[in-house]
């Protein structure tokens, strides 16, 4: 945890971590150090939040985390009959319910990674600027694929775009 005021922060037997020296009344911004979290899946629900000490007493904030999920794929264009990998795209990822929207981008192979992906349905799009730029059209247009809510995280492998030119 990081806090953007002076404080003492212990963590207790019982591994909570506690505040102590706190001024009253006064707003204290914090934000949840992902590097010091020891399982990568974790994924804080809230980077960052913000509360109000209390005078003479401890508040009790609960940060709930869930199992991020992972994907993984590749983008591949088609030229001369032949199928090469295509790096430097940027991938619209977008929850199809929900407000969560990613930019991914591949690698110089045409792969792709990404994690921390909550649970949920999601299309996974080239961006139309790149596919006019390369006067390509890709096949799926958009490809729907369902992160699943799993106690280990869910892992989606083998997505795979083809890029093709245009007539």
């Amino acid at each position: 945890m990081k806090i953007d005021r002076t404080a003492i922060m212990e963590v207790g037997r019982d591994s909570v971590l506690r505040l102590h020296q706190l001024q009253s009344y006064y707003r204290y911004n914090m934000s949840v150090n992902r590097n010091a979290i020891a399982d990568p899946t974790l994924v804080p629900l809230k980077d960052d939040f913000s509360f109000v000490a209390d005078p003479n007493q401890y508040k009790r904030i609960e940060i709930p985390f869930y199992r991020g999920g992972i994907i993984e794929g590749a983008v591949t264009v088609e030229r001369d009959g032949k199928q090469y990998g295509q790096g430097g795209l940027r991938l619209l990822l977008r929850a199809v319910d929900e407000k969560y929207q990613k930019t991914i981008r591949t690698f110089s192979d045409g792969s792709f990674y990404a994690m921390d992906i909550p649970p949920g349905k999601y299309s996974l799009e080239i961006d139309p600027a790149q596919l006019e730029f390369l006067s390509v059209t890709s096949r799926p247009y958009q490809l729907q694929f369902e992160v699943k809510a799993r106690a280990d995280g869910d892992y989606v492998e083998g997505l795979q775009i083809l890029l093709q030119p245009l007539e």
